[in-house]
């Protein structure tokens, strides 16, 4: 078996880069995020929708007890219905809860614990 080491070089420092640093953090795997914003968490004015699959995988991250305490009980969805254009009810109910909050605010909780290891200003 090889015994070669090897970083995992990744490319943006939004939800899905900060989630996968997040568990390579967990797992202590080497990395490195590399974001062409100078912070890891810009107010850009946008909101992201966590959903319940994106709740509970923060949950098992250890980052959505943290992004839930910040919020008030109004801005947590207990309840989500969607419906087709036609009206016909396509999903009703929430199994996990689901929440919309500002881009910075959510980047933050799942930001890793190694706060060396995003480059800002970074570009490919």
């Amino acid at each position: 078996m090889s015994s070669e080491t090897f970083k995992i070089i990744i490319a943006g420092g939004s939800v899905a880069g900060l989630t996968l640093a997040n568990m390579l953090e967990q797992n202590n795997i080497e990395y490195i995020v590399l974001e062409k914003y100078g912070s890891i968490a810009p107010q850009l004015g946008a909101s992201i929708a966590v959903m319940p699959n994106g709740a509970r995988i923060l949950d098992q991250l250890g980052a959505w007890d943290p992004l839930v305490s910040s919020l008030t009980e109004e801005e947590i969805f207990q309840h989500l219905s969607m419906r087709d254009a036609d009206g016909s009810e396509l999903f009703n109910g929430l199994d996990f809860q689901a929440t919309i909050r500002e881009r910075c605010v959510s980047l933050s909780t799942v930001q890793p614990v190694d706060e060396t290891r995003p480059r800002t200003d970074s570009r490919m």
